[in-house]
């Protein structure tokens, strides 16, 4: 579980770098579809139900997925990263929370959001080819600011 977890935490990382040139990025363009069934990720699996479908995004590819989870962005090229996350706590053996897990987001709307924000969002899951390397992206349908959070840490 920590190699995945690492995993994850790497490629968030690489993002975060600006590893690779905006011009080798290719993105594969989805449109919204009639009523779907929602594929919803709940506190109690969020680690596994996330590491599922970024282990295999070809199951999930155009289903809608929902979750709720804190919200990052950082610039990336001409562009921003838009992130939804929930941070682990494997085998409950620190203290505080460790590595993020959850998905980037494609995001246009008119909602302003700041860092550390508990959002839900609704979208379809897309894959993001750049550099030779799949990376799983939610095409939003839907994003709410909410009052209440949920579990800021997740267990496993």
């Amino acid at each position: 579980m920590k190699k995945i977890v690492l995993f994850l935490l790497t490629v968030m990382m690489l993002r975060m770098s600006g590893c690779g040139s905006g011009d080798s990025a290719t993105w594969v363009e989805t449109t919204n579809t009639p009523k779907q069934e929602v594929v919803e990720i709940r506190e109690r699996f969020f680690i596994e139900q996330c590491l599922d479908i970024n282990y295999n995004p070809e199951n999930y590819r155009g289903k809608l997925v929902s979750l709720e989870g804190m919200y990052t962005s950082w610039p990336y090229h001409d562009d921003t990263v838009h992130v939804i996350y929930r941070l682990t706590q494997a085998d409950d053996c620190c203290p505080g929370g460790g590595d993020p897990v959850g998905f980037e987001f494609r995001y246009s709307g008119d909602t302003v959001l700041s860092d550390n924000d508990w959002i839900r969002v609704t979208g379809n899951i897309d894959i993001h080819l750049e550099d030779g390397n799949e990376y799983v992206v939610l095409n939003l349908t839907e994003l709410e600011v909410m009052n209440e959070r949920g579990a800021e840490i997740v267990h496993n």
